[in-house]
C-alpha cells in the first residue's frame, strides 16, 4: 500500500554573487542608530517605510510581529532587514560606524549568501497501520550557505494554510482543521517537541565558510478508521506551505540582532484524498502536489499569530 512520486524543481533562485569588500558596510540584521542632527520630518518619513527600517522583529512560538521604528522615542533602535532594499533612501540617516559624515548610500547593504540548489517533494506515501493508515510527504531542500560577511546561524520557518476534513460512512462530514478562520499566519512545527520560532539548520557557521545543507520538512497525517465511534469513509487534506530561510548573527542577543530573510519564500504543498477502495483497503483516491516555487514578492519576514500546535490542541 505504498506509492511514491518525486517531483524535482531545480535552481529556483539564481546563484547570488559574492559581495565585494567595502569599508563600513551596513549589516543586514544589526541594530543601528539615527545619525545626529536630522530633521524629525525627514526621519519620520523614512522610518515609516518598513521596507527600509523597523524597530524590531519579535518572535515567539505562537506569534511573530514587526515592531515599527520610532525615531522620536527610540532613535538608537533601527534595523535594516531587507538585503534588497534601496539604500539610497538611507542617505545621511544611519550612523554607520565612526563615519557618520559619510552618506549611507556609500555603504552597501551586506548579508551572507544562501543558494537553493534544488527542492523536491518525496511522496505521497501511504502506510498501513492496522485498521488505520498514515499519509506521509517530505519536502527536501538542498542548500549551500556562504558566510562571507559574518559568522551566523541559519534557520527556517514554515507557515501553513490547511484544511482537513473527514467524511463518514453515514454520509456526515466533520472539519478537523481550517486555518482560513485564523487571523494572520499559522506557524507550522514539524513535531510535538518543536517550539523554537526559527528551526535551526546546522550549527553556527564561522565567517568565510561555505557548507552544503539538506533541510527536510516531514508531513504526517493520521488516517483513522473510526472517529468518535463512527466509521470513516475518507479523509481530505489540503495544505499549502511557505518556507522562509533566514539567518541571525547572534540569536541570543535579541537587543542588537534580528533574524532576516536570505531568499524569497518558497511555496509548496499537497491536495490529497484517502479512502477505502472497493477491496476495503486504504488507498489514495485523489492527489495533487504543488511543486516548490519561489514567490515573486522578493524577501519577506514571516509573520504569524498562532501555531499548528495550538490549533491541534484546541
Amino acid at each position: 500500500m505504498t506509492s511514491e512520486t518525486v517531483i524535482h524543481h531545480l535552481k529556483i533562485v539564481p546563484r547570488p554573487s559574492k559581495p565585494q569588500q567595502a569599508e563600513n558596510p551596513i549589516y543586514v540584521g544589526r541594530r543601528y542608530s539615527l545619525a545626529e542632527g536630522l530633521a524629525i520630518a525627514q526621519t519620520r518619513a523614512v522610518c515609516a517605510d518598513q521596507d527600509l527600517f523597523i524597530g524590531g522583529y519579535r518572535l515567539a512560538r505562537d506569534r511573530a510581529e514587526i515592531i515599527a521604528a520610532d525615531p522620536e522615542h527610540e532613535p538608537e533602535r533601527l534595523f535594516v532587514w531587507n538585503g534588497d532594499a534601496d539604500n539610497r533612501a538611507m542617505q545621511d540617516i544611519l550612523a554607520v560606524a565612526a563615519h557618520t559624515d559619510i552618506p549611507a548610500s556609500r555603504h552597501p547593504l551586506v548579508a551572507n549568501r544562501l543558494q537553493l540548489n534544488a527542492a523536491t517533494l518525496s511522496g505521497p506515501d501511504l502506510q498501513d497501520c492496522g485498521t488505520d493508515a498514515r499519509l506521509n510527504l517530505t519536502a527536501n531542500f538542498e542548500l549551500e550557505w556562504h558566510t562571507d560577511i559574518c559568522p551566523a546561524e541559519l534557520g527556517a520557518v514554515e507557515l501553513v494554510q490547511a484544511t482537513r476534513s473527514i467524511r463518514f460512512e453515514d454520509g456526515s462530514e466533520q472539519v478537523l482543521i481550517d486555518t482560513s478562520e485564523c487571523e494572520g499566519g499559522v506557524r507550522y512545527y514539524h513535531a510535538e517537541k518543536d517550539g523554537v520560532p526559527v528551526t535551526p539548520i546546522g550549527e553556527r557557521q564561522s565567517q568565510g565558510a561555505s557548507i552544503p545543507y539538506r533541510y527536510q520538512v516531514e508531513l504526517t497525517q493520521h488516517i483513522p478508521s473510526h472517529l468518535d465511534g463512527k466509521a470513516v469513509a475518507d479523509v481530505t487534506v489540503l495544505e499549502k506551505y511557505t518556507s522562509y530561510f533566514m539567518q541571525c548573527e547572534d540569536p541570543a542577543d535579541t537587543d542588537n540582532h534580528i533574524w532576516v530573510p536570505l531568499l524569497s519564500p518558497v511555496m509548496w504543498g499537497w491536495s490529497i484524498r484517502v479512502g477505502r477502495r472497493t477491496d476495503g483497503e486504504w488507498g489514495i483516491l485523489r492527489r495533487k502536489l504543488f511543486m516548490p516555487t519561489g514567490m515573486d514578492e522578493g524577501l519577506l519576514l514571516p509573520l504569524w499569530q498562532t501555531s499548528s500546535q495550538r490549533l491541534l490542541h484546541k
